[in-house]
């Protein structure tokens, strides 16, 4: 996941320095993307730690808002726990996400 994020958001900046506007088929594949590697971590979680797959809970974070949906799984299968994995799962994309940010506004 971390790694995912992480050249998710070099391409990102590599376009953002460069001064060109990333295309339609980027910012779907990006989002898609997103969706599928948490979509994949919480289902291979759920595993790990024993929990019966009762609802096909990957394809809920793919279809459904991943922020939404992880932010919900890590507070109810962790509690505290998940508020600290959580804060830091969005600081990784705010990481990631602010230096192209910067570039694009400064750009500007």
């Amino acid at each position: 996941m971390i790694v995912f994020f992480l050249l998710a958001g070099m391409t990102s900046f590599v376009y953002a320095l460069a001064g060109v506007r990333p295309g339609a088929a980027y910012a779907f594949l990006n989002w898609l993307g997103d969706s599928v590697v948490i979509a994949n971590w919480i289902v291979a979680d759920r595993q790990s730690r024993g929990d019966s797959m009762r609802l096909d809970t990957g394809f809920y974070v793919y279809i459904a808002s991943w922020p939404v949906a992880l932010g919900y799984y890590l507070i109810v299968t962790r509690g505290v726990r998940g508020v600290l994995l959580l804060l830091w799962v969005v600081a990784l994309f705010i990481a990631t996400a602010l230096p192209v940010a910067i570039i694009s506004y400064v750009r500007q």
